[in-house]
């Protein structure tokens, strides 16, 4: 029987003793083991059904952590990002610490590892207290929307997992903002999340390529670029204001623009920031509802629109 708690020191305890608790960010609900317990690692893989050459996010609540888990001297542009953006929705790729013992499940076997800093209190408060970074992907099954509410991770994992911190919907809705800092002299965006582009782009130059939304390569730095993710058992249309709608009466749809058809489901999002707080919800929804097709309004590529699209483009085909 999964234990549902709002107590961050029961939590910590399963953590401690090498079990996997689910717990609340910013971002979306994490699947948290502590990084010195190699089988509650593996356990999150099996328990996800997760690709094992999909890398983990490492979750630290001080800045201790980073020093101990990458290589020194750290670019200064990694300071300026850290100081501007930590704690909060953003991941780091950084060349791992070459003298420490660190399981390959956790990097995927690569000389880099991903880092962040979330800022749910919550969050930061179970990590000091199991007084270990923690691996955290998100709490869904693989390849599934991912949780907005510790609900939502009960549906995937009751009786799977020990225990789930409950805590409130989460603020953003999507996944941490991911940039590969290896190379010092050309930081780029492997994956777009809750922290917009535009805000990085006035810290430090970055680079961002149209096949962020492609099939990575064999190897990928970092969860959200190899596989089909985010997805309903619905299909996923992506339409633009003008686009065809074909048996609206049977399926539903989530935009910005109100629609002159008789949808099954509808969410009409105020603006960006609400479209993304409500689409995995919104997903989890129809599937309760066994609707078939889901179509979802298009995005401009520009702040938080560039990630939900990202989403949208993987939910739909990978």
């Amino acid at each position: 029987m999964t234990l549902i708690t709002e107590s961050v020191g029961e939590a910590a305890e399963f953590l401690i003793n090498g079990q996997i608790t689910a717990f609340p960010t910013e971002t979306v609900y994490g699947l948290g083991a502590s990084i010195q317990h190699e089988a509650a690692i593996q356990n999150i893989f099996t328990a996800k059904g997760r690709p094992s050459d999909n890398p983990l996010i490492v979750h630290i609540a001080d800045l201790d952590d980073l020093n101990y888990l990458v290589e020194q001297p750290l670019n200064q542009n990694i300071y300026y990002l850290i100081k501007a953006f930590w704690p909060g929705p953003l991941t780091l790729i950084l060349p791992l610490n070459k003298n420490i013992k660190l399981s390959p499940m956790i990097n995927a076997g690569l000389n880099s590892i991903a880092i962040r800093m979330p800022s749910h209190p919550a969050a930061l408060d179970l990590i000091r207290k199991v007084k270990s970074p923690l691996v955290a992907p998100s709490a869904n099954l693989s390849g599934k929307p991912s949780p907005t509410s510790y609900l939502h991770v009960l549906e995937d994992f009751n009786n799977i997992i020990p225990c789930i911190l409950k805590g409130t919907i989460t603020d953003y809705g999507l996944e941490s903002t991911i940039i590969n800092c290896l190379n010092p002299n050309n930081f780029q965006l492997l994956r777009a999340g809750a922290l917009e582009v535009e805000k990085i782009e006035k810290i430090i130059p970055l680079e961002i390529k149209n096949n962020n939304f492609k099939k990575a390569a064999s190897k990928p730095l970092s969860p959200g670029m190899k596989y089909k993710h985010y997805a309903p058992k619905a299909k996923v249309n992506i339409i633009d204001t003008n686009s065809k709608i074909i048996n609206a009466s049977e399926a539903a749809y989530i935009g910005l623009t109100d629609k002159p058809e008789k949808f099954k489901k509808i969410c009409l999002a105020n603006n960006l920031d609400d479209y993304a707080k409500n689409l995995f919800a919104f997903f989890r929804a129809c599937d309760e509802e066994n609707i078939q097709i889901i179509y979802t309004e298009r995005p401009q590529r520009q702040g938080i629109g560039l990630a939900i699209l990202e989403r949208l483009i993987k939910a739909a085909s990978g």
